[in-house]
């Protein structure tokens, strides 16, 4: 969604557009990826970590190319139920040891993401 808000613009956001472009909306990225592939389209706006475990699969491998531009910053959170403190402890303790374990890094650094 956020890649389509980019790509026709959204002034909520602050996104322009990106001008000239003929924007295609997908129910899924595999169809996108399989267009792509195709040559039915040019190019697809994606997450980061999809992009580039596509682009390293071996169906894809010689045929996508991934492009290293954040063209948007987004955050992501866990909601839990306000009194709901047990479940609170869980999220944060597992939280805790995979920052102290190393694996945040190590996924940051697999997935390409802060």
């Amino acid at each position: 969604y956020t890649g389509e808000s980019y790509a026709k613009g959204d002034p909520d956001w602050g996104y322009p557009g990106i001008e000239g472009a003929d924007v295609k909306s997908y129910d899924n990225i595999s169809l996108a990826i399989t267009d792509l592939n195709n040559g039915a389209i040019n190019a697809i706006i994606m997450d980061a970590p999809t992009a580039l475990d596509a682009a390293n699969s071996d169906a894809n491998k010689d045929k996508i190319k991934v492009i290293d531009v954040a063209l948007t910053v987004e955050y992501y959170g866990i909601a839990v139920k306000k009194g709901n403190s047990e479940l609170l402890q869980k999220v944060n303790d597992a939280l805790k040891e995979i920052k102290d374990s190393g694996k945040l890094n190590e996924f940051k650094n697999t997935w390409g993401v802060e």
